[in-house]
């Protein structure tokens, strides 16, 4: 399953688990599938060693995920360091090593 696949299933968790007030409250907005699909393309890819992402506000992590295999397709030899943060516990800080 692909990392974007992954995050797709969190979001839709998420949406089904938080209250609509909560979630105004907060912010929160879940990227869907094809918009963070479309986003994932749009940085230029950097011809670095090791590639370093942070993601403040991930949320479900769609975007970091659709860059991730973004980055997977690209240029798979390249490390890549991804830190995740959302102020939501129940979303909650992830780092992420993909190799």
């Amino acid at each position: 399953m692909s990392q974007i696949d992954r995050a797709e299933s969190r979001r839709k968790s998420a949406l089904a688990a938080l209250n609509p007030s909560e979630q105004a409250a907060l912010g929160q907005y879940f990227t869907p599938y094809q918009a963070a699909l479309i986003i994932a393309r749009l940085p230029r890819m950097p011809q670095a060693d090791t590639i370093r992402v942070l993601d403040p506000g991930a949320g479900s992590g769609m975007l970091a995920a659709a860059l991730v295999d973004r980055l997977r397709a690209e240029r798979p030899d390249v490390p890549t360091h991804m830190i995740h943060l959302d102020g939501d516990k129940f979303l909650g800080p992830h780092a992420v090593e993909v190799s």
